[in-house]
């Protein structure tokens, strides 16, 4: 149902894609493979809505979808690559102070202050 929601249309139903649904059901569990699959329907990714939600991306991160699902975070490119910055900045920060406090344990002037 989800899916239809999404693009008001019915996905395609044959063997392949029964298959692959067995094996979400049998990586995640039974309880929250559902869950995930319609948490996975709203990712607004571009590679992903590219493929229209396809199965196969699904499959090859699911437990990465899962753990989106789990935290209630949608992960996507944008925010991935924010976090990356986010994650240079604190280390430039830490390295810089690392690098004044080196100095004023070795008696030197903070040329900063």
């Amino acid at each position: 149902m989800a899916y239809r929601k999404r693009y008001s249309a019915w996905p395609v139903w044959n063997a392949k894609v029964g298959g692959q649904l067995g094996q979400l059901v049998d990586r995640l569990g039974a309880d929250v493979a559902h869950h995930v699959a319609a948490h996975f329907l709203k990712t607004s990714d571009a590679a992903v809505l590219r493929k229209c939600h396809s199965l196969n991306e699904l499959l090859a991160n699911a437990e990465s979808y899962h753990t989106q699902w789990v935290t209630g975070q949608r992960i996507n490119g944008t925010t991935a690559r924010q976090m990356e910055r986010t994650e240079a900045n604190l280390s430039a920060a830490e390295q810089a102070a690392q690098m004044v406090l080196a100095k004023r344990q070795a008696g030197d002037r903070n040329e900063y202050l």
